[in-house]
């Protein structure tokens, strides 16, 4: 399997190799965003009982927005490796094949 760097850019790549890598930064970026909620969840219960709901709520929060924070970032990074994908506008097709006429007026 071919290793991806931070540096390589995405030209360099197939289509099935960017589409592989943008598949792998959404898993991560989904990892990552239930890791924060379980975090959070974690927290929150493990501190109620001694400090109170609202002071475990406010902890919980800022103990888990790093992931989430993180999770927001690799998220956007996936979408706009998908958004170089796109096909252009005069290309579209149906789901039967079908080309799909633009309705913009020159």
């Amino acid at each position: 399997m071919k290793q991806f760097c931070k540096n390589q850019a995405n030209d360099d790549m197939s289509t099935e190799d960017l589409h592989a890598r943008i598949q792998k930064t959404k898993t991560v970026a989904m990892g990552l965003a239930v890791s924060a909620i379980g975090y959070f969840v974690g927290v929150t219960v493990g501190l109620s009982s001694s400090l109170g709901a609202g002071s475990a709520v406010g902890i919980g929060i800022g103990a888990s927005s790093g992931l989430f924070v993180a999770s927001y970032v690799t998220f956007k990074k996936a979408n706009e490796m998908s958004a170089s994908l796109q096909l252009p506008r005069d290309n579209i097709r149906d789901d039967d094949g079908t080309r799909v006429e633009s309705s913009s007026s020159v």
